[in-house]
This record gives structure tokens, C-alpha cells and sequence, in this order.
């Protein structure tokens, strides 16, 4: 059963008809799981979801991934902050101990892009491996359709790479945002993928994040 478009409860992952229902005009009620018997979702009635997000919440992950009404938004917001984030980093690399220079920072703008290029693109590829090898995803017989899912889901986590954007401004903290940074990013996809794949492919989640980083990492020592 393909189980696309529709609600899904934070707490259980099972599919839900809706996340609310409109009593009065105005009023609403939480929908009740009918598998776990809690709230589908609470997060409905939350503004602060980004909070919740940074804390690492599985529950706040599967409300975005699966139930929030303008998931659009928050991809172009996050893909705004990775633009933004390439360019602050890509500066910072080019002028570490050098004065700035148009060519320097051309060099190490086509490096931190090839960077996330390998990560991703490596990550795309494992999780299409294991969908083979581990049978993650077989809920659904569209490849296409797993790529997209896999590629949304990892770029609304990527959120975090914009706290290296504050490495500009605050410099002298950059070498703990740098490792914080990155971790909180491991972890922020490694959740989102275990999310997406109903929680039953932990260690294959973990495995395809740790891999993929590693290529990236030894991408970054050979440019």
C-alpha cells in the first residue's frame, strides 16, 4: 500500500486520514491514532517547530517529513541557508592566513560545492544500495520516487550547516562549530532517513551517513 500524501502519527509512524478535524469554523480537534491510541500529531498547535528540530526530536522530524502544510517553504528556506553557507565558507577557507583573492576564493567555492556534491551524491547512492541489499524503502515500488524522498528528507535536515555561517562573524570560535557542526548534521540526517524508512533500518541509516562523510572527508584531503 503506497501510503504517499497521506498523515502520519508522530508517535508511531502509522498512517492517519488527518491530523486534526475543524469542529466549528475555528475551532479544531487533534486526531486521535488508531493504532497507538496518542495524538497524531501535537505539533499542528506548535510555532517553535524549529526548536524542537535542533533538540533532535524524531517526533518534530516526522511532522515535518510527513504532516507539515508547507513543507515547500521550509525546503527553499534550507536550501537558502546551505547557498548561504557555501559562500560564508568558501571565504573563510579562502582567506585563512592569505588576503582575499578572487582566484582563492573561486578554488575554494569549487571545493566546499564538490564537498557537498560527494556527500550527498554518495549518500544518494548507498541509500539506493540498501534498498537492494536491505530492502529499505520496498514499502514502495517507485525508484524515482525513493530518490526523491530520500533527497528531500536529507536536505530539510541539513538545516544545521548554517551555524558555520557564524564561524564569519564570531572566527575565533570556529574550530568547535566546525566538529559541532558537522556531527549535528550526521546525526540531523541519520534521524531523518531512520524517520523516513519507518524506524525499522536504524543501523543502515547510521551506516549510509557515516560512509557517505567519510567519502566526503577524503574527498576534501585530496583537493
Amino acid at each position: 500500500v503506497d501510503w504517499r500524501g497521506m498523515a502520519r502519527c508522530i508517535n508511531c509512524g502509522a498512517p492517519a486520514r488527518a491530523c486534526f478535524y475543524e469542529v466549528t469554523k475555528g475551532n479544531i480537534k487533534l486526531a486521535i491514532c488508531e493504532r497507538c491510541g496518542g495524538v497524531v500529531d501535537k505539533y499542528v498547535e506548535y510555532d517553535l517547530l524549529w526548536l524542537y528540530l535542533v533538540l533532535l526530536r524524531g517526533c518534530a522530524y516526522r511532522h515535518l517529513l510527513f504532516n507539515h502544510a508547507d513543507q515547500r517553504a521550509w525546503l527553499q528556506a534550507v536550501l537558502k541557508v546551505i547557498a548561504m553557507y557555501i559562500l560564508c565558507e568558501a571565504y573563510t577557507r579562502s582567506t585563512a592566513g592569505l588576503s582575499f583573492s578572487v582566484l582563492g576564493y573561486g578554488a575554494a567555492l569549487a571545493g566546499v560545492v564538490g564537498e557537498l556534491v560527494v556527500y550527498y551524491g554518495s549518500l544518494l547512492a548507498l541509500a539506493c544500495a540498501s534498498r537492494v541489499l536491505c530492502h529499505v524503502g520496498s514499502e514502495s515500488s517507485d525508484t524515482g520516487r525513493f530518490v526523491q524522498d530520500v533527497l528531500r528528507v536529507v536536505l530539510l535536515s541539513s538545516f544545521g550547516r548554517g551555524f558555520l555561517v557564524l564561524g564569519l562573524v564570531w572566527g575565533s570560535v570556529r574550530s568547535l562549530l566546525v566538529p559541532f557542526t558537522t556531527l549535528f548534521v550526521l546525526v540531523s540526517n541519520a534521524l531523518a532517513l531512520h524517520v523516513l524508512w519507518d524506524s525499522h533500518h536504524t543501523v543502515v541509516a547510521c551506516g549510509c551517513v557515516l560512509f557517505a562523510q567519510l567519502l566526503c572527508s577524503a574527498f576534501s584531503r585530496v583537493v
